[in-house]
């Protein structure tokens, strides 16, 4: 493309002809922009033009191509049913980690002897974390006295383990 100043026999430019030089440059990234997105979707519709043409037939030819399930064999609608079956046992495995881990985070919370542990001053005051010791270390999900984070992995892994018994 020609620049208005060479348009114009090389004179100065104008504020109005820079104005329209700057437009035109404008429209012209426009342009591009808007074949590169043409090309793209020409290719885009050459890859899908079978199943175009095939969704452009009317409904009874339509519903002839499509497989139905009508049509099944009983190796297939057997292999429909245990997947069904499967994923009832993964729904009830989820509700099941979701219970027993709030049941063990209630649990956790309830036992917690922390505050007990701060308020006595002296070993003659701390008689009675002894039990509450030999608990927790009896716990097999537990441990003894094992922060937060690694208590809830424990415990995770205890109810993962067990989901994965279940389910053979």
């Amino acid at each position: 493309m020609v620049a208005c100043s060479a348009l114009l026999g090389g004179k100065r430019p104008t504020p109005l002809n820079t104005e329209i030089d700057a437009e035109r440059k404008k429209l012209e990234e426009a342009h591009q922009v808007a074949k590169e997105s043409n090309s793209a979707l020409k290719v885009a519709v050459e890859m899908h033009l079978d199943q175009l043409r095939l969704l452009s037939r009317p409904l009874s030819d339509l519903q002839r191509e499509v497989p139905s399930m009508a049509d099944l064999d009983e190796e297939s609608e057997a292999s429909i049913a245990e997947v069904r079956r499967i994923l009832s046992k993964v729904d009830e495995m989820k509700s099941q980690r979701t219970q027993l881990s709030a049941q063990l985070r209630d649990a956790i919370h309830a036992d917690d002897v922390t505050k007990r542990l701060v308020a006595f001053t002296s070993a003659n005051d701390r008689g009675g974390t002894e039990t509450e010791e030999e608990k927790r270390q009896a716990c097999p999900l537990v441990g003894s006295f094992a922060p937060p984070p690694l208590l809830l992995l424990n415990a995770f892994m205890f109810f993962f383990s067990r989901s994965f018994s279940i389910l053979s």
